[in-house]
């Protein structure tokens, strides 16, 4: 039986702003724990893939492309992803430690509710 995750987490990166890694640990430190994260390095960056080959994480799904922008990389991630929801998440951004969990569980509470977001 193949592990289905809850969520996807989709991000598009194109280059390194010095807070990569720190986005994607924020993201492997979630109290829930249903869930994938899919990276697209939008460019095929050499210092985009350095950083996420150090991961050794099944959670992580990486794809690298070429130069395509945010928006058809954000559509091939929805492509790939296997989970129900989706999550987005750019380079940069720094998620709490409960985000997931706090949304999923807004969503599973408030069933007429299609989207959910951060403002911080």
């Amino acid at each position: 039986m193949s592990y289905k995750p809850l969520v996807s987490v989709i991000m598009s990166v194109n280059r390194d702003d010095g807070k990569l890694s720190q986005t994607i640990d924020s993201l492997l430190n979630q109290t829930f724990i249903n869930y994938e994260i899919i990276i697209i390095n939008d460019g095929k960056s050499i210092s985009v893939s350095k950083i996420i080959k150090k991961y050794k994480d099944s959670r992580i799904k990486y794809y690298e492309l070429e130069k395509k922008g945010l928006t058809a990389c954000l559509n091939y991630g929805i492509k790939v992803s296997r989970g129900i929801l989706i999550a987005r998440q750019d380079c940069g951004d720094i998620s709490l430690p409960n985000r997931l969990q706090t949304q999923v569980d807004y969503l599973n509470n408030n069933k007429k509710i299609k989207l959910v977001g951060t403002f911080i």
